[in-house]
């Protein structure tokens, strides 16, 4: 259980093996190198109270977080809300983004019509101007 919790900490507070041993040593007062948290994490190694205790310090967690998985699902329960709440949010953006350039669509496609329609209405005075022009000169009217 240790092991898991302090390789879990670890990493989530960002520091190496190395970093995490380098503070150890200063804080416990003799010589913890890389290699005892390899096995401290690995459950090779046997951690000492003093030892534990400046672990759950230097890791910044309560020294029973890291004798339990309580606080885990904890933990992992706030992380996946907050990572809900920030799908969440990106979800109303892209639709909110959506909306903006669907009504964008519309726009351009009545504005599109619109010309089309008088595109069409041109086209037809012009075949009807066409169609006099014809009258006049083929049938004298």
């Amino acid at each position: 259980m240790f092991a898991e919790r302090l390789r879990t900490e670890r990493i989530r507070v960002g520091l190496s093996q190395t970093e995490l041993a380098r503070k150890l040593t200063e804080s416990v007062g003799y010589a913890v190198d890389g290699s005892s948290i390899t096995r401290m994490e690995g459950g090779q190694r046997r951690v000492r109270l003093v030892e534990a205790v400046a672990i759950a310090e230097e890791l910044g967690v309560p020294l029973a977080s890291l004798l339990s998985n309580e606080g885990v699902l904890d933990a992992q329960m706030d992380e996946v809300s907050v990572a809900l709440a920030d799908a969440q949010a990106a979800l109303s953006a892209a639709e909110q983004e959506g909306q903006r350039r669907r009504a964008v669509v519309e726009r351009l496609q009545e504005e599109l019509d619109s010309l089309q329609r008088q595109a069409d209405d041109e086209s037809l005075a012009e075949a009807e101007r066409d169609a006099e022009d014809w009258r006049r000169e083929n049938l004298g009217l």
